[in-house]
């Protein structure tokens, strides 16, 4: 499989674009979002409120780990399935990502990888609660190296490259498996290029 991208000295983004939202961080959704572990149709969904859990019959067990504070992350161990996993940050009021996307700004996602990724991960958004766009794969989550927490950027552009409405983004991380995958996750946020220790390598424009 293909490397990561060389992150370049300036990040090319401006300082007005670079915060950005913070979506979940120390274990838990931002005040008005969701966790949410479903089917990757989005069927069969269990919202994450307590750990540990279990989702989908048990093939998803979800449990805390810890990240910079005990408990600052939630641990996802998915079993193979039939019809895909999918996690998923959610709110009922959609947001609108137009200029972040605009101003190259990147979903930023600080993850560890526990066990081994069977298939490559995908990534896609929501618009106003409904699928919009393509799924875009991301490689670069098998690649991370075991147990060792980095922080992967998707840029914006590859969701509206894969025909989402960045203007009514509803769910703007879901990461789906359709084999086993074992995973941490500490942080997604919105930020720049030099926010992330690494970059996907997914289709923009």
């Amino acid at each position: 499989p293909r490397g990561w991208t060389a992150l370049p000295e300036d990040s090319g983004v401006s300082d007005d674009g670079s915060d950005g939202g913070v979506f979940f961080d120390r274990g838990v959704p931002a005040s008005s979002w969701s966790l949410t572990v479903s089917r990757a149709d989005g069927t069969d969904a269990l919202r994450v409120t307590t750990v540990p859990a279990e989702a989908l019959g048990g093939r998803v067990r979800i449990a805390a780990t810890d990240h910079g504070v005990q408990e600052g992350a939630r641990s996802f161990a998915i079993a193979a399935h039939a019809q895909g996993a999918a996690i998923e940050l959610s709110t009922f009021d959609p947001i609108d990502l137009s200029r972040e996307t605009n101003g190259d700004n990147l979903l930023l996602a600080t993850v560890r990888r526990d066990a081994r990724i069977a298939r490559p991960l995908s990534m896609s958004v929501r618009c106003d609660g409904e699928p919009c766009g393509a799924a875009v794969p991301i490689a670069e989550f098998g690649e991370l190296a075991e147990g060792e927490w980095q922080t992967l950027g998707v840029p914006l552009k590859c969701f509206r490259a894969a025909g989402a409405d960045m203007a009514r983004i509803s769910s703007p991380f879901r990461l789906m498996a359709d084999g086993d995958a074992g995973l941490s996750i500490a942080r997604v946020a919105l930020g720049s290029l030099s926010d992330a220790d690494a970059i996907a390598d997914c289709p923009t424009r």
